[in-house]
């Protein structure tokens, strides 16, 4: 073959190997996946439920390549951290993992993710804003032939909570006797979720009442100030998309509620009356018949000098007796017999009170010597502290309790014609134990208020139970007036009814 036959035949290969089709499309390149976003994963679908506690993650994958990214929270206090951990697989070799976040429209690498293990890659991030943050997990990886593949993973969303506030402060403005408002106002509003107002005991916090704050956000509680500081907050309980606000503090100490704020009792000749009586006593004897049920009989009081009836009759022998003689004990039935206490000049106090005794039965007991023993005595003041049993036992207080109190002052009155004692009806605090009665205790003071009525010049009623309400044993009895068993009153409480009953007859001289 010639020279000049070979490359003819050369140059016919060259035109047949050039002579395929021009529209043939090349091969997709590897890095056109950088462009689109990964394919999504069956069961791969952001959970929306859960607790802060759960792992909520996004799967990505392509071409064999693969991130599972998850995040260690899905709701967040402004500040927090949330860890996103990424599990990356299928790269031929190890692949930059980088973190981006979806900002005004555009996805923004924000850092890159540091190895943990061989597949797993990790990063914490924590924003201040509140409201929902995109970010997602890219890696990107050069095969073997030089060429950068990159794999994306689904879309994470992390919410940052709205910071919630509560202000508070205190006033007794406008505010009960003896208590003081704690008001405030919580932003922002939730509708229907409840506040809650806390009050510091040693260490920790103890719940002491909630309430609904209105449409504006404002609330107010109303608590009892006692001897002690006592420091309060409020809080309310986080929510989803807002935090857990906890208000500033305030500090309350009360003032002791002051006996010379009992209201003055019966009318001005009444109490004149009663006066003289015991001016009386310079020069001869007076005496004082209490009778009652066991808080007049003593019950609460830790020690005889504690009662009430004890303090009384101490009290008015040191600013009425003026006989020179040493205070004169309160005589009881079985320490001396219902002997006549007539031997002295100066005040004279007999305690004829029995317990749990109602109006039914306080002086017409069995047997009947009791009424008879005390007109005896011929009083000059009869004391009738009697309703707290009616109540107890749910005694009619415009019939059986108003018939029986009536009918032991009469039968008095009666029996001592011509000198006719002052009768002091008193209407003590209301026992607070947990009872179902059929009448509100004010109904036995109304029954009272009218049995005192029916003569005024030689009837004085005495309503006490008005000043210990203020005092707060309808509440948490903040200044322990009453005993353990909250029926009776403790020695505090001793002392207040005494006081109380002497101011309300005008006989404390330091009111």
């Amino acid at each position: 073959m010639s020279l000049r036959s070979l490359l003819t035949g050369l140059l016919l290969l060259a035109l047949v190997l050039t002579s395929a089709p021009l529209d043939a499309s090349p091969a997709p390149a590897v890095e056109h996946l950088a462009e689109v976003e990964a394919p999504r994963v069956t069961g791969a679908v952001e959970s929306t439920a859960g607790s802060d506690a759960a792992i909520f993650g996004a799967t990505g994958s392509a071409n064999g390549r693969k991130i599972v990214a998850s995040t260690s929270k899905r709701y967040v206090n402004p500040g927090a951290k949330v860890r996103i951990t990424a599990k990356i697989t299928g790269f031929p070799t190890r692949p930059s993992v980088r973190l981006q976040e979806r900002r005004s429209g555009k996805w923004v690498t924000v850092k890159t993710l540091k190895r943990s293990s061989e597949r797993v890659f990790r990063a914490t991030v924590k924003r201040k804003a509140s409201g929902a943050i995109r970010f997602r997990v890219i890696a990107s990886a050069s095969d073997a032939s030089g060429k950068k593949t990159t794999t994306r993973s689904k879309t994470l969303t992390i919410r940052v909570r709205t910071v919630s506030t509560i202000q508070i402060a205190k006033t007794t403005e406008g505010a009960p006797v003896g208590r003081t408002f704690i008001e405030g106002r919580v932003r922002p509003i939730r509708h229907g979720v409840r506040v809650m107002l806390q009050r510091r005991e040693g260490s920790s916090w103890a719940k002491v009442k909630t309430a609904e704050p209105d449409a504006r956000g404002r609330f107010s509680f109303t608590v009892w100030a006692g001897p002690e500081r006592e420091v309060y907050r409020v809080v309310r309980a986080a929510q989803k998309t807002a935090t857990r606000p906890v208000s500033n503090r305030v500090s309350i100490r009360g003032t002791a509620p002051s006996v010379c704020t009992q209201p003055l009792a019966g009318t001005a000749d009444a109490r004149a009356s009663l006066h003289e009586r015991l001016d009386a006593s310079a020069d001869e004897p007076v005496v004082i018949v209490a009778a009652g049920s066991s808080t007049t009989f003593g019950s609460g009081a830790t020690t005889v000098q504690s009662r009430w009836l004890n303090r009384f009759a101490a009290a008015l022998s040191a600013d009425y007796d003026l006989s020179g003689g040493p205070a004169l004990p309160v005589l009881r039935q079985p320490e001396r017999g219902w002997a006549d206490p007539r031997e002295t000049a100066g005040i004279h106090v007999v305690n004829a009170a029995k317990s749990a005794s109602s109006s039914e039965d306080y002086l017409f007991s069995e047997p009947p010597s009791r009424m008879t023993d005390v007109i005896e005595l011929e009083p000059d003041i009869v004391m009738h502290v009697v309703g707290a049993m009616d109540y107890r036992l749910n005694r009619d207080p415009a019939g059986e309790y108003i018939d029986g109190l009536r009918a032991s002052i009469e039968y008095i009155d009666a029996h001592m014609a011509g000198n006719e004692p002052i009768h002091v009806l008193v209407h003590p605090h209301q026992r607070m134990r947990p009872e179902v009665t059929a009448w509100p205790w004010s109904a036995y003071r109304k029954a009272m208020t009218q049995v005192s009525a029916e003569d005024p010049e030689r009837r004085i009623q005495v309503d006490v139970s008005g000043w210990f309400r203020n005092a707060g044993i309808t509440g948490p009895d903040p200044w322990g007036l009453l005993a353990a068993d909250r029926v009776h009153p403790s020695d505090a409480g001793h002392a207040a009814l005494d006081g109380t009953v002497r101011r309300a007859l005008d006989l404390d001289p330091a009111c």
